[in-house]
């Protein structure tokens, strides 16, 4: 069985990192699409959405 109470920070540290990534990766084609233009944007959208 799993303790939650020594479980529980790497967890939490774990989802903050995916979450930190997440935003990274949407700055980056924010940032791209405001620059160069939506077009070239689309496909490194593609890349991290799940369908």
């Amino acid at each position: 069985m799993i303790d939650w109470t020594s479980a529980g920070p790497s967890v939490l540290a774990s989802f903050m990192a995916s979450m930190v990534e997440f935003v990274e990766a949407l700055t980056i084609v924010l940032a791209v699409g405001v620059v160069r233009g939506w077009r070239s944007a689309r496909p490194a959208a593609r890349c991290w959405r799940p369908w």
